[in-house]
């Protein structure tokens, strides 16, 4: 008998409650977050749990509160002031950005990185946030 992982579910329900509300489908919500629409349909079928930089990415993005998916804790979307715009800024004026504007949790997370280990992130992050 399988175990079923609520907690997962939870998540896949809220998640695919921002891909609803964002409006583009599947494949217009992960071209937004630089994703397969397959792993869109895996993250709000509940068979994979969207990983904290996708979330974070989701949050920056397109407003969409990672807290919220993850955990129900405040409302879907963000008030619009919290999004950031990246597309032209340097290394130093995002963190700050993130720093700046975002929950105190990822605040928290962020100020606990080294200064190698936020150049990596970054770069992840600034792979997810190009335009496709």
């Amino acid at each position: 008998m399988k175990k079923v992982d609520y907690k997962r579910q939870n998540i896949a329900k809220r998640f695919s409650e921002a891909v609803e509300d964002f409006g583009k489908g599947q494949e217009g919500f992960g071209k937004e977050i630089n994703r397969t629409k397959q792993s869109i349909s895996l993250y709000c079928s509940g068979e994979r749990e969207p990983p904290d930089l996708v979330l974070h990415v989701m949050e920056l993005k397109l407003g969409y509160s990672a807290a919220y998916i993850k955990d129900e804790i405040g409302p879907l979307r963000l008030p619009s002031s919290k999004k950031i715009k990246i597309e032209s800024r340097k290394h130093d004026e995002i963190w700050e950005t993130i720093v700046n504007t975002h929950s105190e949790r990822i605040v928290q997370d962020l100020l606990k990185l080294t200064p190698a280990q936020r150049e990596s992130i970054h770069l992840v992050m600034k792979e997810f946030l190009r335009k496709p």
